[in-house]
Formats: structure tokens, sequence, C-alpha cells
């Protein structure tokens, strides 16, 4: 998850990375996410052991605006906004709750407002806010063309929820974050480096009710495969109500 950032899933690995969001303020995922670099008080990484049940964001309120709910498998572990990780996002990992190194699973984000890094900063050792630009008409489309990823599978359809999106399989190179989110208080990407190693990525991006929702699930090429039907299970279970 993340340490510059603000905590959220992704992935194993992680720790180190801890996982791989960092916030420009940042954000943790596992991808990883973690408070902004300026906001002085770091937000705690540490997950919440679940139950087998339904976790439904309506309890979340404003921090995570977009009703849905979506299956937790027993021992599986969520973090969950504002006090784990930043508003407008959140993980369901699998792993050791102490272990950060061991966790693995899906981050969901809420993008609307939100940038992306300018794909000519791309190399660039300062990814600040001078290398934003605005967010484009698919994130799948600007990932897919950025340099150094090669698409594995899609864009393709796809439909969660009963709500019809795409999806994209990538690897992604050694690289800096590439979202900020709305307010540029979070970044997702980077890891505790600031630069994510390379990875193997799964994106769906949806509109649902108006509000566009980024999912991601990220490992490394070595996981990835064991791995994403796991994932790819739990997000069927997703229903968004209403």
């Amino acid at each position: 998850m993340s340490v510059s950032r603000s905590p959220r899933p992704a992935l194993a690995v992680l720790v180190a990375l801890v996982a791989t969001a960092c916030a420009s303020g940042g954000t943790a995922h596992v991808g990883t996410s973690s408070a902004p670099a300026t906001a002085g008080t770091p937000i705690t990484t540490h997950p919440a052991r679940a139950a087998a049940g339904v976790l439904d964001t309506a309890s979340l309120g404003a921090s995570f605006d977009l009703p849905m709910r979506v299956d937790v498998p027993s021992g599986w572990l969520t973090q969950l906004p504002p006090s784990i990780v930043p508003a407008r996002t959140l993980n369901i990992l699998h792993g050791d709750p102490g272990q950060p190194m061991t966790w693995w699973g899906p981050s969901f984000d809420l993008v609307d407002g939100a940038s992306v890094l300018d794909p000519a900063k791309l190399a660039a050792t300062d990814h600040g806010s001078g290398a934003k630009t605005a967010w484009p008409a698919s994130y799948l489309d600007y990932l897919a063309a950025l340099p150094g990823v090669t698409v594995v599978d899609g864009p393709s359809p796809v439909t969660i929820g009963g709500v019809r999106g795409r999806a994209i399989t990538v690897t992604t190179p050694v690289m800096p974050p590439t979202i900020w989110l709305k307010d540029d208080y979070t970044w997702l990407g980077g890891g505790a480096s600031g630069i994510d190693p390379a990875f193997e990525r799964r994106y769906v991006e949806l509109t649902v009710g108006g509000k566009r929702l980024l999912i991601e699930y990220l490992d490394l090429p070595s996981a990835f495969d064991g791995r994403v039907g796991a994932v790819d299970a739990l997000l069927g279970s997703i229903e968004f109500p209403g």
C-alpha cells in the first residue's frame, strides 16, 4: 500500500513498496496510498480483518460517495476511508494483517476530478504538480499508450454489477505515479520509494450513476496469474444499489 500517499491495497510486495501508491500528497494502495506529503500526519495502513460478509459503502458516507456492495471472503482484509485510507479510495486485501508484504487484492478509486501524469514527464525525477495533465477520456487507453507498457489483454467490454465498462491487463515498466485524485491530496502509484517496480496490472473503468470508478489489481508478474482469478470472483459479487 503506500507511504507517501494514503493507504490502498494491492499488492504483495508492497511494503517494500509499501504498496503501490503514493500521494502527491499521497494515497496508500496496493497499490497503496498514503497521506499527502505536506499533510504532516501520515495515515496508517493497518487493515481490519473482515468476517465473511458484505461490505456496503453506504456506511462510509461522503468518504466514498458511491453506493456499492461487495462480498468480502472470510479472512480477507479491508482498508476503508477516511481513517485508514484517503477519501474516495478503498482496498480489499488478502494476507496477514501484520505483514504488508503479504497483501494483495483490488483497490477502488473514485476518479472524478482526478488528473494524470503528463506522458512527456514519465522519465522525469520530479513528479510534482507541474507534471500533471487533465484526466483522459479513458485511463485504459492513456495507460496502454505510455512508453514501456505492454498490453496483455484488452481493452475489452466487461460488466460489473450490471454496469458496462472496459477492462485491460497490462505489464508496466519501472515507473512513477500516474494518478492524482481530486484536490491533489492523493497519488496512486509509486510505492514507498516514489517509483513502482515492474508490475502486471488489471484495470476496470466504469461510470456508475454519473460517477467514474477505477478498479485496480496489480501484482508481481510471477504472482499475477495465480491470484487474478480470486480478484475477478470478488469483483463478480459487486452490486450497485439503485
